[in-house]
């Protein structure tokens, strides 16, 4: 039987609104690390050591604040394919 290491979670503050809160979740299934700062946002790192994204728990504006924060990953996730 093999025996795989999981990474704690981020334990997320209180009032994170969904969309930040599945974000957060997906990053950290595809091996990102991450932590909470002093604002409460919490800041990921993707497993490169390179990217980072910050990712507030609530939202100003739902479309452009969202679009923004998820920027980053998807990109991230993009250029993780092989071509």
């Amino acid at each position: 039987m093999t025996q795989t290491l999981q990474r704690p979670r981020i334990r997320l503050p209180r009032g994170t609104d969904r969309f930040a809160a599945k974000l957060i979740r997906q990053m950290e299934d595809d091996g990102w690390t991450g932590h909470l700062s002093a604002n409460c946002h919490v800041i990921m790192r993707a497993p490169d050591g390179v990217t980072t994204c910050s990712i507030a728990p609530k939202t100003g504006s739902p479309t452009r604040s969202r679009g923004n924060t998820a920027m980053v990953y998807k990109r991230w996730k993009r250029e993780q394919q092989p071509a």
